[in-house]
């Protein structure tokens, strides 16, 4: 296992604490349902077919957050580097400082950013298992990212600490589906939520449909330049 797949799991399974905006709690919260998950051997894009009192069936997906992110990211000397150094500028903030402001630690390393905002992927359309918050950045010709993920229930609280990790890939919260269901060719990239046809048809899905779904990243980072 590398140390980007350590990583990616300590935060998928990092105790983020109790918000106190947090509702839900009964059914456990994210981190807590991780804690017993081998998401090494988890499926790439997991399913399930619901069928209703009429008979009718449909397909719920998401994709796994860990195999994404694994996809997409890597720790090296570099963001050994800029994690250590992003460490010692939080550390030495006053108290009426804002932490959240990424602007000013690119200014202090000599780096810069295109993206306006922290984003958060549950703002959009998002069909990650986990909701993530990220900020992307440029520094020395290389593309990086702020990550925390979602670890408690409510999304407005219980992220983990932001980590710097090197992006090798499109990071978006709603990836790019394709396979097959009943050996028809699917993807969701046609209206980027369910899984149509070439055509932009929807599919018929039955109880025992047979299902076989992956995701695709995008390796281009020259749109973050």
């Amino acid at each position: 296992m590398s140390r980007t797949d350590e990583k990616i799991i300590e935060l998928l399974k990092y105790n983020t604490g109790k918000a106190l905006c947090d509702s839900g709690d009964a059914y456990g919260r994210n981190y807590e349902r991780n804690q017993d998950i081998d998401f090494e051997k988890t499926d790439r894009v997991e399913y399930e077919i619901y069928t209703d009192n009429n008979g009718n069936s449909s397909i719920d997906f998401s994709v796994s957050l860990y195999h994404y992110l694994n996809e997409i990211l890597e720790i090296n000397n570099i963001t050994d580097f800029l994690n250590e150094s992003y460490n010692n500028w939080y550390n030495n903030l006053n108290d009426d400082d804002d932490d959240c402001d990424y602007s000013e630690f690119l200014n202090y390393i000599g780096a810069y950013s295109n993206q306006k905002y922290i984003e958060n992927s549950y703002n959009y359309d998002n069909n990650l298992t986990q909701v993530i918050q990220y900020y992307i950045f440029n520094y020395n010709n290389r593309v990086f990212v702020f990550l925390q993920i979602h670890g408690g229930c409510d999304v407005r609280g219980g992220y983990t600490d932001p980590y710097i990790f090197e992006l090798n890939g499109y990071l978006t919260g709603n990836v790019d589906v394709f396979g097959t269901i009943d050996n028809i060719d699917v993807t969701n990239t046609y209206n980027g939520y369910s899984l149509t046809d070439e055509n932009g048809n929807e599919i018929e899905i039955k109880e025992n449909s047979k299902v076989n779904l992956d995701f695709y990243v995008m390796d281009d980072v020259s749109i973050y330049d």
